[in-house]
């Protein structure tokens, strides 16, 4: 039968412990804590896995996890909009789009969920896109195309608390800041003249749908194959906030804290300090190397590992490669820049 719902249920040590399964975990309406059994006891370590896959005897006959799956696609979706708000250019627009990878399994449970918080109904648009087409001798282009897409809005104060249950309460908002130099124990406080970037939901809903729109807003539209763009348009405002902010907006901002780098020693001020980004948004992310097409298939402990999709260079060199070989790549930032090429 059809899984109708889920829930999420981590372990004391779990959420303590931190990491990406737990990052997202505040405010999400079906995600609990465990920490007794039946008797009272506390319950082990090596009991009471948070997914199904973390058992041996899983592994052995089941190749296949449905809630860590859909865990792993609320992660990446969370990490592709806290990319967007974490955003700390002075001149930067207030939208932006982001790529991510879904499935339909992933998409059909954010469709559900929506219909439970009163969103507007799934819409039929048409999503630009660049479609690579072999020419005869093994060329590869890439031509822009156009691709029925499904989009989902998030737009009314109603439809972001549905969004903020599904993702975390802080998906909505985030600082403009960069990380800080020095390594602190209680984390980075945010400050009188600290500014922040907010997604305001709006009172009522247009009567009639338009796919582009100045209010802020999440839209979630899904290519019907892998991919899902998340566009997200927001507002920036000093700390205080002011009468716009909605109340949730001021609730999330005075819980707001920074996450605090590693406790360590003083790192060395550079010139221009990067953001810090989460790299497991780029799971299921097409890029090029060596005249061939990798898919990453899995990032493990800052390792990434990506599969042969499609060999388009008949050289010595590639004959010994195949196409669904699974190959670890060392230089992580290479991957990164050969994946942003794209877009």
């Amino acid at each position: 039968s059809d899984v109708s719902d889920i829930s999420f249920v981590f372990k004391e040590t779990d959420i303590e412990a931190g990491g990406d399964r737990m990052d997202m975990c505040q405010g999400v309406s079906n995600a609990y804590v465990i920490r007794y059994n039946e008797n009272g006891e506390a319950i082990p370590a090596n009991e009471c896995m948070a997914f199904a896959c973390d058992y041996q005897s899983f592994l052995e006959s089941h190749d296949f996890c449905y809630a860590y799956h859909l865990w792993t696609c609320l992660l990446r979706i969370d990490t592709g909009i806290n990319r967007i708000r974490g955003r700390h250019k002075e001149d930067q627009s207030s939208r932006m789009r982001v790529k991510v990878g879904m499935d339909s399994i992933c998409w059909r449970y954010f469709l559900e969920k929506g219909n439970e918080v009163g969103c507007r109904g799934v819409q039929s648009v048409s999503l630009l896109c660049m479609k690579r087409i072999t020419l005869p001798g093994l060329t590869i282009k890439r031509r822009v195309g156009h691709l029925k897409s499904d989009l989902l809005r998030f737009e009314t104060e109603s439809d972001l608390i549905g969004l903020a249950g599904l993702l975390g309460e802080r998906v909505l908002v985030n600082v403009r800041a960069k990380p800080p130099f020095s390594r602190l124990e209680n984390g980075r406080d945010i400050k009188e003249n600290d500014a922040v970037n907010v997604v305001n939901g709006g009172e009522t809903r247009p009567n009639v749908f338009r796919n582009r729109v100045d209010s802020d807003g999440v839209d979630l539209i899904f290519d019907g194959i892998d991919s899902l763009t998340i566009s997200v348009r927001y507002s920036a405002y000093q700390l205080d906030g002011g009468p716009h902010l909605t109340d949730m907006a001021k609730r999330i901002i005075l819980l707001s804290r920074p996450r605090s780098v590693m406790e360590g020693g003083v790192e060395e001020e550079k010139e221009e300090e990067e953001e810090e980004e989460d790299i497991q948004v780029y799971l299921n992310e097409d890029f090029e190397h060596e005249g061939s097409f990798y898919r990453v298939s899995r990032i493990e402990n800052n390792r990434i590992f990506a599969r042969l999709i499609q060999v388009s260079n008949p050289t010595e060199a590639m004959r010994a490669r195949y196409v669904g070989d699974e190959e670890e790549f060392a230089n992580i930032t290479y991957v990164i820049d050969k994946i942003n090429e794209r877009y």
